[in-house]
């Protein structure tokens, strides 16, 4: 019946597309629209909350250092 891999995997894709459907049509479609917009600013805001946080210095490479190395 399954004569080499491909047929194996054009089935396993097409039962997990169904089976994506099914779930997604059980839980009442797909996400609405402006969902994309509010997990990019959730996003957005937890970047700045981040680098708001870091010290000033964390990324500061010392003077004398600085100087041996140019």
């Amino acid at each position: 019946m399954l004569k080499n891999n491909r047929d194996k995997v054009l089935i396993a894709v097409t039962f997990a597309f169904l089976v994506f459907m099914v779930l997604a049509a059980a839980m009442g479609g797909w996400p609405r629209a402006g969902a994309a917009a509010d997990s990019q600013q959730i996003i957005q805001q937890a970047v700045f909350a981040y680098y708001e946080r870091i010290p000033d210095d964390i990324y500061k490479i010392p003077e004398a250092e600085f100087k041996e190395a140019r």
